[in-house]
């Protein structure tokens, strides 16, 4: 009976808040105004807000309205009468709702199907937290569709559904709600709930372990199942989108095989030595040791935290400026004596992604032409030689593709091919059309309580697009964890990492830097003409065309690494 008898007060309590803001007393007297001056002066004087969509609203409508110490439902009356505008009260906020209700008209006396009453419901509502304030950036979503919408940043939100589906109302942190749409739904307020289990989970900082409750930074943690069987060449590539606020971008060296993408912060920007500002890197620690991230086997990660604010810094100190990237790899668990062997493999093709469509070798001469007439200078091709390229473009090698020089000491190309006849479509003749990528990993791991272990091996291997001048990068990781506890106040860990990589690929020698002689190929393919020929006219590879180079001129590396804890 007491419960009861609090219950009925608290639904009173609640009914009576909900209903004061309603008996709010408005006085105005305004002649020829907006309703965008009144719905301000009505926001100045009261403790209401208003919520709408400038494009439902025509808030430059004039109107003369005096009222004085009227009930605030009887204003909006007003305010909105002959338009197709509802307003709706809740607690101290007023939705204005456009009308959107159509009635079913039956012409010649048809029976109406049932598609005629199936109709898209306009459903609005605030949604709010337990202490009622309004949670911008919620997911409102129509469930098993791609249908939805977020709320503002007042909390309110409009969405389209139908009668029988369900809206999911889901926020970082708290646990998501369903609600299923009635004919009467039309309104519909939320307030979410913390997620508990969510915020009970452990989170790995820079000091130690916390819970997500008591965390005061800005942490995002990412578990061990991204990883899996993801088909990347690195950790790197696998954190893309994983974390709000991490960005991952291609490096200069693009597509090449085992290169390692760019990773940065919410934007953070650093100097060099001169002056120059760029994007500031991330401290990455594995298992609280500095380390490439490229060298991870992202198959033994077990988990990976994000430190994104000053608090990276305020740890490890100017190195971790950028932020930071904590990385704990698996690690063996008490299997009361038992092993656990596992092993595990991906195949995968890659293509390349973006490339300029060209002309064709006959239409890019007659461009190259026009283009010799606008400055007064005479063609690169005559009739004749137009005539070859077309010859060679529907049967190849049916015409001449390179003429000797007046010398006779070399063939004619001129400037990568714009003396020559020939007819490649180089995209096809320099690139693959799919190249292989392969990882193997293999793990064992047991123990029990006093001593368990982790032991894995990887191993991966990706092939370059490059048709001429084979690309290749190979990556061999063994990791060994061993953890002994001999007493309980006593416990010993012993961590083993071993990384060796390879990479072999083409260049083009006498350029400078090493990053100029792998970027130059790609000058350099920017440069050949459709025109010129890839072989010369006794079939062997054309020099002119740079790429017989790229067979014996080759950047090699080798990295050996071993870290021991």
């Amino acid at each position: 009976m007491k419960l009861t008898t609090l219950l009925l007060f608290a639904s009173l309590v609640g009914l009576h808040a909900n209903n004061s803001h309603a008996q709010t007393r408005v006085t105005l007297n305004v002649k020829n105004s907006t309703v965008q001056n009144i719905i301000d002066n009505i926001e100045s004087t009261t403790d209401f807000k208003f919520i709408y969509k400038t494009k439902h609203v025509d808030l430059n409508r004039k109107l003369s309205l005096t009222v004085n110490k009227e009930h605030i439902d009887k204003v909006l009356e007003s305010l909105f009468e002959a338009t197709d505008i509802i307003p709706k009260i809740r607690g101290t906020h007023i939705i204005l709702k456009r009308n959107k209700e159509k009635k079913l008209t039956i012409i010649n006396s048809r029976t109406p199907t049932l598609v005629d009453f199936i109709q898209q419901k306009t459903i609005t509502g605030v949604v709010v937290d337990k202490s009622g304030v309004p949670l911008p950036g919620v997911n409102v979503i129509v469930e098993g569709t791609n249908r939805g919408t977020q709320t503002d940043f007042d909390g309110f939100y409009e969405v389209e559904a139908q009668p029988g589906e369900v809206l999911v109302f889901s926020f970082l942190g708290m646990a998501a709600q369903p609600h299923t749409v009635t004919d009467e739904t039309s309104t519909l307020d939320i307030t979410l709930q913390d997620n508990q289990a969510e915020l009970d989970e452990v989170v790995v900082v820079g000091y130690g372990t916390q819970k997500k409750v008591n965390l005061t930074a800005a942490v995002s943690e990412i578990g061990a199942e991204l990883f899996e069987n993801r088909p990347v060449a690195n950790a790197t590539s696998a954190l893309q989108g994983a974390a709000p606020g991490l960005v991952i971008t291609n490096s200069t060296s693009g597509g090449q095989p085992g290169a390692t993408p760019n990773i940065n912060i919410r934007g953070f920007q650093a100097t060099d030595a001169n002056g120059n500002l760029s994007d500031a890197s991330p401290l990455i620690l594995v298992d609280n040791i500095i380390m490439d991230i490229s060298n991870v086997d992202p198959e033994d990660i077990e988990s990976v935290s994000v430190l994104k604010d000053a608090a990276a810094a305020s740890i490890y100190g100017s190195r971790a400026a950028g932020g930071a990237i904590i990385i704990t790899t698996k690690s063996g668990k008490n299997m009361e004596g038992g092993v656990r062997v596992n092993y595990s493999n991906n195949f995968s093709l890659s293509q390349p992604t973006i490339w300029p469509e060209s002309v064709d070798a006959l239409t890019f001469a007659y461009v190259m032409n026009d283009a010799r007439a606008n400055i007064n200078a005479s063609p690169y091709w005559n009739e004749e030689q137009l005539g070859w390229i077309q010859q060679n473009m529907e049967n190849p090698g049916s015409a001449p593709s390179l003429v000797p020089n007046e010398a006779g000491t070399a063939w004619d190309q001129s400037a990568a091919g714009l003396g020559a006849t020939g007819a490649t479509d180089w995209k096809d003749f320099l690139f693959k059309d799919w190249a292989l990528r392969q990882k193997h990993n293999l793990s064992v791991a047991g123990g029990d309580e006093k001593l368990n272990y982790y032991i894995s091996s990887g191993i991966f291997e990706e092939k370059g697009l490059l048709s001429v001048g084979d690309e290749d990068f190979q990556r061999l990781n063994l990791d060994a964890k061993i953890t002994a506890k001999p007493k309980d106040w006593l416990t010993l860990e012993l961590l083993t990492k071993f990384i060796k990589s390879e990479t072999d690929y083409p260049t083009d020698i006498g350029r400078g830097s090493t990053a100029r002689n792998t970027s130059f190929i790609f000058d350099r393919l920017s440069k050949i003409k459709p025109t010129l020929p890839s072989v010369d006219p006794f079939g062997e590879p054309l020099v002119q065309a740079f790429y017989p180079f790229w067979k014996n001129e080759r950047f090699q590396t080798e990295k050996n690494q071993i870290v021991t804890a």
